[in-house]
């Protein structure tokens, strides 16, 4: 906590020198590295991303640099690390809100703490992964096969998440709203009481209009 080690600091000047992207990830887990509360433990994980961007931009200004934040709570009761939390989605959010305002690229992630592929790894994750889908991460870690906070990997939850994941991808898509998507055309083309199987529109979309 509160301070980079020499290794990584050594390495982090010899890149920005050659000046390959740089990114930055404090980890910091409420209670434990950082403070209690969610404004303190995200205010440091700012602030200590930001001592090295700092850092960086002295060397080489202009070097491009993408703040990170491995930020949640730990279990008061065992010390653990908690993923998949509210408070971990809560920093989430904040932290994407403070790096939009920055003007940087940022790095997050999800996980799970579970101990086996089952509803709490599930949850946890798909919590996580929306949270960095709602904050608009430019990169998202620990995805797909997390498990007992990245100690042990699960092929079976990997497959899973990745299931999630292109369902946030269809999500992140948005709704189109081109003139052919709201056409007035397969109303005029279906009588009262009929169906839309066989519009022009249902059958130049019927392919591609749904999640699979």
């Amino acid at each position: 906590p509160l301070k980079h080690d020499e290794p990584m600091l050594d390495g982090w000047m010899r890149l920005a020198m050659k000046n390959q992207a740089l990114i930055v990830t404090p980890f910091t887990l409420a209670g434990a590295m950082a403070p209690v509360t969610m404004a303190g433990a995200v205010a440091q994980s700012i602030a200590e991303a930001l001592c090295v961007v700092a850092l960086a931009q002295y060397i080489r200004p202009g070097a491009a640099c993408v703040i990170g934040t491995f930020t949640s709570n730990v279990d008061m009761k065992s010390g653990a690390p908690a993923f998949g939390t509210p408070t971990h989605m809560q920093m989430t959010l904040g932290t994407g809100q403070l790096a939009r305002l920055l003007g940087l690229p940022w790095r997050s992630a999800a996980g799970s703490a579970s101990n086996t592929h089952d509803m709490q790894a599930s949850e946890e994750n798909t919590l996580g992964l929306m949270a960095t889908a709602m904050a608009q991460t430019t990169l998202t870690l620990h995805s797909a096969g997390w498990l007992e906070g990245g100690l042990t990997f699960g092929y079976e939850k990997f497959i899973n998440d990745l299931e999630v994941l292109q369902i946030f991808g269809h999500l992140s898509r948005g709704v189109d709203q081109t003139s052919e998507a709201i056409s007035l055309d397969p109303i005029k083309e279906v009588l009262p009481g009929g169906h839309f199987f066989e519009t022009k529109q249902t059958m130049a979309r019927y392919g591609t209009e749904f999640y699979e």
